[in-house]
């Protein structure tokens, strides 16, 4: 029998099982992962929820604690927190020590960077508790945020708490602006500048607590003026006291030894110039935090000519408010912020203040300032005429410079008679003549090249020939050049490209030059073979004697010759001195006509200035020697010796000058009407000179009589006043420059005070050393004496202050003496060994060494430097040693009112008096503490005789006579005198006005300087609210209380379309008080000439906008867009409709800001703010 087996199916799983089974797996995978994906975001969602609200209970509790610790005394201070609708990454409320918020990844914070990006954000609301009226509860709620990865912002917790602070709201506020002159390179006198800057600071501190809703708004001019030499560093002692070595001539002394009255003489901290601090740079160029840096302007190195001065100014203050913008818009991002700039002050020189005081008055309307010097009066060191350019390396000695004939040139088409064509003259010369080995021409590869900016003066065909009318004239001879060395007359030269001539010769060629879109343009003119010797040659040139040679050079830039013209040149016959001119180039007024003026396009657009809105030109020119070594980088702006990256460029080959083309002397500045200081014969300009209609005897007065021993004033007959010194005193025209301050302070307006003491006795324009007794000091500064030709060693005394001013000069037997009025501060020899010379850092040294030996220098006193070197001597020049001291007669030429008989004068008289008055309101009205009885030492009255200046009885001071009367008393002396007392300074036709509170009380050592900061303040304040008495001439519109009726901080706000904004004014001070004592409870101002600005904050003041358009605003400025200008409609509450769309305008809380001006002025404003919170 056949047996069969049982068949068994093969081993493992189908293909459908298998493919089941996968199914399966995912599906059960699928779901696992999503189980575990979902249990993940619940658990990151939950760490997250618990950060969130941990951060948001912490920052709760920060406020709270800060509360506690009385840190939020007011609602307005718990309001500071509010983050409006800006999201801010700092998840805290700490702020480290400078007061901004700590960073968001500082462990307080706990942020956390992603990709760049900060993941989690704080929202700080802070709002009146809804329903509740009731100004000091605030509801603050802190909102977290997270960021997710696609960008997309979400709350993540959001907690809330109400907080009870003690104070009210922002005060109803008045905001007034107070300039304080503290130059940093000027000392001050009966007072020290260390303790005067903190004693005014905590005075007006003090006076702001004392008075909520008073508010000052403080400009501190701490800069007389930018200097001109760019390497200028002087040297200044700190961490050693002023008797240690000294090796720099050029020194101020700054730490005093042990024991000294004060601490400091000149203050280190106070000084943002340049300067070598115990012989480390300070305040050097640096690319990131001071890429525009400045030197002192003093004594030794004159201020910059104005136009110049302000274009540095501008300069700076741009490059401040872009680093505020860069450092403002990194806070908001929460990065790390660049540094600030070494110095972050955007007030202008007081060059610069003076002349924008006089040009535009309306800004500075009404102003406050305060002479933080005591009995000195701090001045720019103004000079009118440019330095001649130089390169000390490869043309040792070799001098080239342009002068206008006239600083102010009749413009087209001007009246019979008028000379609108502007006449520009070239000199060359050596500067020490006792060195010079050189030849006596300037080599081809060096010829002299002039820059006419903003100007095409060639004839548009691009060939190099000039426009029609143009000359170019030269005048040969003295040296060979084309032959011959005969002297002839100025002729027109030969065009380098055009004309057949004998080489050498005197050629010239020009081209246009455009560097590119948005810079200036220019023409320029290269001028060959000039000349830099003028022999004495058949009668012709300048003799070698004392009355030709001008201080024993070839220089003569003035006019010589009648009728002030410059008729007298080298190619006259005889003795004397001649104009020493080498080319003279016409630019005729037809170019008017022609158009040849240039914009800043490229190509450009050509215009006739006249067709623009000044009419006028002020037409700048440049020269410079050009130089084989380097192409000349016609683009450079000049102010800064640096270049682009930092590596140093020749400095001293530039010189710019300028001429007014224009319809009236107006157009000229006021600080470039005269010369001020230096040699009146080396004034270069006719309308300065004796007859002249535009600026006559504009020349310096009181360089030198000129008629000692010799006359020389019989070869210049333009210069009819001049005198040995001012008052036996400065070698500088002070009447001038007081004219100048003056003139500023009237033209404007201001109200001006000076500390203490007997009113601008000395004077200073920088590195004045010196004090006495009543000081403190009674032998004056101690100090090394190595600067003065002493040992390493020696000590003593210096005071040029009242006693004499010193020259630098090298210490060998034929020595080097500067001229400073001519820009010479070194010797050409001494450049690379000591001027240049680079100190370990790599910076120039830009100081000369103190020493004996042949190749160093010291300071020695001016005449006896100048007597002792007779190379350098000049006709009938004494060089009296100047000083500082104007005495007596000081008060009386800044006042220059009343006859030789009856002006203001102080007195020496010594005696206690009490306030009286408005004197008495300084107390009760501001809450300060005043004496009963007062010192005064120094008592004054506007009737008095004697004490007569030297330019009392002359033109133009006695046209220009001012009228001064004595409107209020503030401290009675116990003579007729006025011990303290607020005077009208009036112009000579009482169109205008300016104020000054005099104060002859004691000085510093006697009532010690907080207290005259303080009265200083309080009488300026109250001489403000006095001025604007109604029976007044020249009176003062006071500023009106602004308040925002509504909406208000309780209001509720839900859903707005519109917000009505309605606000109000009333004739009172920021506290509801009357403006002084005496002020009628009637008192009112004419309400529509207010002038209203609306701004709103989103984020609590970090930034502000226009209620019009939403743009950025700047609080506290006046709008020079009328858009944003709104008019008082009447008396009574205005109204103002603010569109507020939800698009625009989230949930949250705004500031609501308005400031009131007066019509057509833009300082001392009032303010009200009011913080409102919008509910959607």
């Amino acid at each position: 029998m056949t047996r069969h087996r049982q068949a068994h199916a093969p081993d493992g799983f189908t293909l459908v099982e298998l493919l089941m089974g996968v199914v399966i797996f995912l599906v059960a995978a699928v779901v696992l992962g999503n189980h575990i994906s979902s249990n993940y975001r619940s658990t990151q969602a939950q760490k997250d929820k618990v950060f969130a609200y941990t951060k948001a209970q912490a920052i709760l509790a920060e406020i709270h604690s800060s509360l506690d610790r009385g840190e939020f005394a007011a609602a307005i201070d718990l309001d500071v927190l509010d983050d409006g609708i800006v999201p801010r990454p700092t998840l805290s409320i700490a702020r480290d020590q400078f007061g901004a918020l700590i960073a968001p990844d500082h462990p307080l914070s706990g942020n956390i960077d992603r990709e760049g990006q900060w993941v989690w954000s704080r929202r700080i609301s802070v709002r009146p508790f809804t329903g509740l009226m009731n100004r000091t509860v605030r509801y603050v709620s802190v909102r977290i945020l997270k960021q997710a990865r696609s960008g997309e912002v979400h709350e993540i917790a959001s907690l809330s708490s109400v907080v009870n602070s003690v104070g009210s709201a922002f005060p109803t506020t008045q905001v007034f602006d107070v300039y304080l002159l503290a130059c940093e390179n000027i000392p001050g006198w009966w007072v020290f500048m260390e303790a005067i800057v903190p004693f005014v600071e905590s005075a007006i501190t003090d006076l702001e607590n004392r008075n909520p809703g008073l508010s000052v708004r403080t400009h501190w001019i701490t800069k007389a003026g930018y200097g001109r030499d760019p390497l200028y560093r002087p040297y200044i002692n700190d961490t050693v006291d002023s008797r240690q070595t000294v090796n720099d001539i050029y020194y101020y002394p700054g730490a005093m030894p042990a024991g000294s009255a004060s601490t400091f003489y000149y203050v280190p901290d106070l000084i943002a110039a340049k300067v070598s601090l115990d012989g480390v740079d300070k305040n050097g160029w640096d690319p990131v935090t001071n890429p525009y840096p400045y030197t002192l302007a003093d004594h030794w190195n004159h201020a910059m000519r104005y136009p110049r001065a302000k274009a540095l100014w501008d300069t700076r203050t741009k490059a401040i408010e872009d680093r505020e913008d860069a450092i403002r818009q990194a806070q908001q991002l929460g990065v790390q912020a660049p540094p600030p700039l070494i110095d972050m002050s955007k007030e202008p020189p007081l060059q610069v203040l003076v002349e924008d005081m006089a040009q535009r008055p309306d800004h500075y309307r009404h102003s406050l300032l305060i002479n933080l010097h005591g009995e000195l009066l701090p001045t720019p060191a103004l000079r009118n005429f440019s330095d001649a350019a130089k390169l000390p390396t490869e043309l040792p000695y070799v001098r080239v410079v342009t002068h206008p004939e006239e600083l102010r040139t009749q413009s087209p088409p001007g009246v019979t008679g008028d000379v609108t064509d502007v006449y520009l003259r070239v000199y060359a010369y050596v500067a020490d003549p006792t060195r010079y080995t050189g030849p006596d021409v300037m080599d081809s590869a060096h010829p002299i090249l002039l820059e006419v900016m903003d100007m095409d003066l060639t004839d548009g065909t691009g060939s190099g020939a000039a426009a029609p009318g143009l000359t170019v004239q030269c005048l040969q001879g003295g040296v060979m050049v084309a032959g011959n060395n005969a002297y002839t007359p100025f002729a027109n030269a030969p065009n380098y490209n055009f004309d057949a001539f004998t080489f050498p010769a005197m050629t010239w060629s020009c081209w246009f030059f455009d560097p590119g879109p948005g810079k200036r343009k220019s023409t320029l003119f290269v001028l060959y073979n000039t000349p830099l010797r003028t022999p004495y040659v058949s009668t012709k040139g300048l003799n070698t004697n004392l009355r030709s040679r001008l201080y024993g050079l070839e220089y003569v830039p003035g006019p010589i010759g009648t009728g002030n013209q410059f008729t007298k040149n080298l190619d006259t016959v005889g003795d004397g001195p001649k104009n020493t001119a080498r080319w003279r180039i016409k630019i005729p007024g037809v170019l008017w006509d022609q158009q040849r003026f240039t914009t800043l396009d490229s190509p450009p657009m050509y215009f006739d200035p006249r067709t623009t809105t000044s009419q006028d030109v002020m037409l700048t020119v440049r020269t410079r020697i050009w130089s084989p070594l380097a192409t000349p980088d016609f683009t450079l702006l000049g102010s800064s010796p640096y270049g682009a990256d930092g590596s140093f460029v020749e400095p001293y080959d530039f010189s710019e000058t300028y001429t007014w083309w224009a319809r009236t002397r107006d157009a000229v500045p006021f600080t470039e009407r005269a010369q001020y200081r230096g040699d009146p014969r080396h004034n270069p300009y006719r309308d300065l000179l004796n007859g002249d209609p535009d600026f006559p005897n504009g020349y310096n007065w009181f360089h030198d009589s000129l008629t000692n021993t010799q006359n020389a004033k019989t070869d210049h007959q333009g210069i009819a006043n001049a005198f040995n010194r001012y008052n036996s005193g400065p070698t500088f025209d002070v009447p001038r420059v007081m004219q100048v301050l003056r003139n500023a302070l009237i033209q404007s307006r201001s109200i001006y005070t000076t500390l203490s003491g007997y009113s601008y006795y000395y004077v200073g324009c920088g590195n004045e050393i010196g004090y006495d007794s009543a000081n403190g000091y009674p032998s004056s500064i101690p100090v090394n004496l190595r600067p003065w030709g002493g040992t390493l060693t020696s000590t003593g005394y210096i005071n040029n202050i009242t006693g004499a001013r010193h020259l630098a000069r090298s210490s060998d037997t034929n020595y080097w003496w500067g001229m400073t009025w001519l820009g010479e501060l070194f010797p050409d020899w001494a450049y690379t060994s000591d001027w240049f010379a680079l100190d370990a850092a790599g910076k120039p040294r830009g100081n000369l060494t103190a020493g004996t030996a042949t190749t160093q220098f010291k300071m020695d006193v001016a005449q006896t430097v100048y007597n002792g070197r007779a190379a350098f001597k000049a006709q009938g020049t004494a060089f009296n040693s100047g000083h500082h001291s104007t005495s007596t007669v000081g008060c009386v030429s800044f006042f220059n009112n009343g006859t030789t008989t009856a002006h203001f004068n102080h007195h020496f008289l010594t005696a206690s008096g009490p306030p009286v008055g408005a004197g008495l309101s300084l107390q009760n009205d501001f809450g300060f503490p005043v004496p009963t009885s007062i010192t005064t030492t120094r008592p004054f009255t506007v009737n008095t005789g004697s004490n007569n200046p030297p330019e009392f009885a002359l033109s133009p001071y006695t046209t220009e006579r001012c009228t001064a009367t004595i409107l209020r008393e503030y401290v009675r002396h116990t003579t007729t005198y006025m011990g303290s007392g607020l005077v009208r300074l009036a112009n000579t036709s009482n169109t205008n006005a300016g104020f000054i509170v005099v104060n002859g009380i004691a000085q510093t050592t006697e009532t010690g300087s907080s207290f005259l900061a303080k009265w200083c303040l309080l009488s300026l304040f109250q001489s403000y609210f006095e001025l604007g008495d109604l029976t007044l001439a020249h009176r003062i519109p006071q500023p009106p209380r602004v308040e925002i009726v509504a909406p208000t901080e309780i209001s509720e706000i839900l859903n707005p379309a519109t917000i009505d904004i309605s606000y109000q004014v009333e004739w009172r001070r920021w506290d509801r008080l009357p403006y002084t004592r005496t002020t009628p409870s009637t008192f009112t101002e004419d309400e529509t000439q207010i002038d209203y600005v609306i701004c709103y904050s989103p984020d609590n003041g970090a930034t502000w906008r226009h209620i019009q358009d939403d743009d950025l605003a700047t609080i506290g400025e006046k709008p020079e867009d009328p858009a944003y200008i709104i008019r008082d409609a009447g008396t009574g509450p205005d109204v103002y409709s603010w569109d507020t769309p939800r698009a625009t305008f989230p949930d949250g809380s705004y500031v609501i800001r308005i400031e009131a001006y007066r019509r057509n002025m833009a300082l001392h404003y009032s303010v009200h703010q009011m913080k409102i919170y919008i509910e959607r």
